[in-house]
């Protein structure tokens, strides 16, 4: 694997696979809806973000990010962000959203999202994980590999849809490490 440095960070690159279906590591379930999705379930990210308490200045990973619909609206409170998936072609799709936005402070890496604490050199803020979480099919592992992300006092939020009744628990679960 290769080290690079971007945004003033250090990361290093996963190897590129040839993507399949379903490529290893691929949390089943957590499949990239149609367009406008999103938008319908979250139309307010921003809000989001603030309720799981992103902050200006923090280092931030949007695990599991998709086309970016987070990552934009991360990238514009955070003082950078690393966008992390395990489907190239998603990422791209990010790379272009953030780039019509003038958004320079990200950096993509495809990868499987358990090889978390392999790719990330220094510790982070923040770990953002949106809509994926009820697939993943190890928790403990990959809430260890985050865990080993995270600076003292570092938070990882859980953002999850589920139906539910709107007396129901929050959608918004943090997870606070220290």
């Amino acid at each position: 694997m290769e080290r690079v440095a971007t945004c003033g960070r250090r990361f290093v690159l996963a190897t590129r696979q040839t993507m399949t279906d379903r490529p290893p590591g691929f949390f089943e379930g957590t499949e990239m809806p149609t367009a406008g999705w999103w938008e319908a379930l979250w139309p307010d990210p921003a809000g989001v973000l603030a309720a799981v308490g992103i902050k200006h200045g923090m280092d931030v990973i949007d695990l599991c990010s998709g086309d970016g619909w987070f990552t934009l609206q991360i990238a514009k409170i955070a003082r950078g962000v690393t966008a992390i998936d395990i489907d190239p072609n998603l990422l791209n799709v990010a790379r272009h959203r953030l780039a019509e936005n003038g958004v320079t402070n990200c950096d993509f890496v495809a990868s499987d999202a358990h090889a978390l604490a392999d790719l990330v050199l220094a510790p982070v803020d923040f770990v953002f994980m949106a809509n994926a979480y009820h697939g993943v099919p190890d928790r403990l592992r990959l809430d260890r590999a985050v865990r080993e992300t995270l600076k003292t006092n570092g938070r990882f939020a859980i953002v999850n849809w589920h139906q539910r009744p709107s007396s129901s628990i929050s959608r918004f679960e943090s997870y606070h490490a220290g």
